[in-house]
């Protein structure tokens, strides 16, 4: 279905019932990264490897806030991932050269988005749409998808983008979509395998410069690494 076609379709039973499906498969995408990569981390801990980040411990229900509005933020990326669907008409990519091309390129420009987004929820306007995210200052897997609706809107567009401007096949868009969900639920894990000392400073910022972000919200935009905080001057000790 490409737009021409997805604008003049009407709303029908099939249609909530598939997006329906989609919003249930969302849901479970989530709970499955949070889930499992929350009883990774513990069961280490649990075990003496390992440490948390920040020693501060979780407010009192914040687990279950974190889901409530994570359901809200799933209804959007549902929205977004069954709308793109619509311009979608591969299942599987042409041969692997084109699979990589499509991951390669939407994961730098989806990487240097979401630094510049990040940045721009950090500004006087709108701050107060992101604050929701910053409610946990100790992060947990369940952060993740903890935001305000109008957070998940601007993070999750590009994806309706690159389906509607793009020949991605099915497989190849849903594995980053899953990829990618599963790498920030980590980046929320607040959990370290090996202790600080112990880390060469590269590695070290790979499992500390978010949650830094969390505990003060200065800096560390970077949604897969710092290297945009290096090279535009926003990176935080």
């Amino acid at each position: 279905m490409k737009i021409n076609q997805l604008l003049d379709s009407t709303y029908s039973t099939s249609f909530f019932a598939e997006y329906a499906t989609v919003f249930v498969l969302q849901v479970s995408l989530y709970v499955a990264a949070a889930g499992m990569v929350a009883a990774f981390y513990k069961f280490w801990l649990a075990i003496g490897v390992g440490e948390r980040i920040e020693q501060r411990p979780n407010y009192n229900g914040q687990v279950f806030g974190e889901i409530r509005w994570a359901l809200g933020a799933c209804a959007i990326i549902a929205g977004y991932v069954y709308l793109s669907s619509g311009f979608i008409e591969e299942l599987y990519p042409s041969n692997r050269v084109v699979a990589l091309v499509h991951i390669f390129g939407f994961v730098v420009v989806y990487d240097f988005y979401m630094y510049l987004t990040h940045k721009a929820l950090h500004t006087d306007v709108l701050r107060k749409f992101h604050a929701r995210h910053h409610t946990a200052i100790s992060a947990t897997p369940w952060s993740c998808l903890n935001m305000h609706p109008v957070e998940a809107l601007i993070n999750y567009l590009p994806f309706l983008i690159f389906a509607a401007f793009s020949s991605v096949s099915l497989s190849v868009f849903l594995g980053i979509h899953a990829y990618l969900l599963f790498g920030i639920a980590h980046g929320h894990s607040n959990y370290r395998l090996i202790s600080s000392d112990r880390l060469p400073a590269l590695l070290r910022e790979l499992t500390d410069f978010h949650q830094k972000h969390h505990t003060d919200g200065r800096g560390n935009f970077g949604y897969l690494y710092t290297h945009w905080d290096w090279l535009l001057g926003t990176r935080h000790e």
